[in-house]
């Protein structure tokens, strides 16, 4: 796992990341970003895995309320989910979702990224780099972010890229 130092080196991986995998997705022709995954998977298509990748962004963004502006201590995952349940939450995230248009999930996804960017800017290195500073976080903030955002992002350029390698 990577160890960040900075708020520069945080977003730049994140940045760097979420370039690579929107230019992945959107080199593809509209009627193979609607398709389906040719492999079973969990999300079985670029909309699934947007989403999936924005709900993250959302669920972290609470957690950041509910600890730094209302002074308690989050429900992590999510209420009704322990680390253990992860399957069964991201199969939550999936269904919720299936109504929504993959441009939707686009736009969700830049939106959620650019707003986790401008929360990065905003915290204080003590809060991102120290550790212990929230309990819910394990190690530090800054690698809690990096697995909502670069790490996340490099699972997902894994399954798009599985996706291309199959069209082949």
């Amino acid at each position: 796992m990577r160890r960040y130092k900075t708020k520069e080196e945080l977003i730049l991986a994140s940045e760097e990341t979420f370039s690579k995998l929107m230019n992945l997705i959107l080199s593809q022709s509209i009627e193979e970003i609607n398709q389906s995954f040719k492999f079973e998977y969990r999300d079985k298509n670029y909309r699934d895995v947007l989403v999936h990748l924005h709900e993250w962004h959302i669920m972290l963004f609470g957690y950041l309320d509910v600890s730094l502006n209302q002074k308690k201590e989050p429900i992590v995952p999510k209420e009704g989910y322990t680390w253990k349940e992860i399957d069964e939450l991201n199969v939550e995230i999936w269904k919720a979702y299936q109504d929504t248009s993959f441009e939707s999930a686009k736009s969700m996804i830049v939106e959620s990224h650019v707003r986790l960017l401008n929360i990065i800017l905003d915290l204080t290195d003590q809060e991102l780099f120290e550790r212990n500073q929230f309990k819910w976080a394990p190690a530090t903030l800054a690698d809690f972010i990096d697995h909502c955002a670069a790490h996340h992002y490099e699972w997902a350029i894994d399954l798009v890229q599985k996706q291309i390698n199959l069209k082949k």
